[in-house]
């Protein structure tokens, strides 16, 4: 299913992938064919990939440098939810050799246009620093610049630190940079069902 050229037998095949890690089951040897999946226009689909990364990057390392590249990628794509939760996800793999790439990735959103993606750097820095504490100073150059950002507030930042990967997770791709920044969002009942089958490998 996973190779299947169909959309929703993707999405189905990862849909039961997570609910069996999330009831403890080992899906390692799925890595190979779930990581290729990670360039779906899916976004439901490239959300549960993300979440089976995240849980398997440090097993499978070499597999998981492989993605990298479309991580890249992700982070120049026009659409703002997709440029979030890349960041979100290349922040969280816990390999250390992608800290330079890491430390590159968040210089560049740092200055994006769009609030929404500053925050997610802002948060992307405690993730690097825990992976590489020597890049200290280096990071404090970015935090200072977020500081002085007037669109970031204190609240914002207080705020995406508890939902950022709850109502980021949310946004509907097709919505435009400013509606994404001003709506207030309801969750689907299956990102709802993701989230919770993903909890507990958070």
């Amino acid at each position: 299913m996973l190779d299947s050229n169909k959309d929703n037998l993707k999405l189905d095949a990862m849909r039961r992938i997570i609910g069996l890690i999330a009831k403890g089951r080992d899906a390692a040897d799925l890595f190979s064919a779930v990581v290729k999946n990670v360039v779906s226009k899916n976004m439901e689909t490239k959300e549960s990939v993300y979440v089976y990364l995240m849980r398997y990057d440090e097993e499978q390392q070499d597999l998981a440098l492989l993605s990298i590249a479309t991580f890249q990628r992700g982070l120049k794509d026009p659409n703002q939810l997709i440029r979030a939760s890349t960041l979100r996800v290349l922040s969280s793999i816990r390999v250390p050799t992608t800290a330079t790439i890491m430390m590159l990735a968040i210089q560049d959103t740092a200055n994006d246009m769009s609030p929404c993606i500053r925050r997610t750097a802002a948060n992307a820095i405690i993730k690097l620093y825990a992976l590489d504490p020597k890049i200290k100073e280096d990071l404090i150059l970015i935090i200072k610049k977020l500081l002085a950002d007037k669109t970031i507030t204190y609240e914002d930042e207080k705020q995406s630190f508890h939902d950022d990967d709850t109502n980021e997770t949310a946004k509907s791709p097709n919505n435009d940079d400013d509606s994404l920044n001003k709506r207030t969002y309801i969750m689907d009942s299956d990102h709802q069902l993701l989230l919770r089958c993903a909890k507990p490998l958070l």
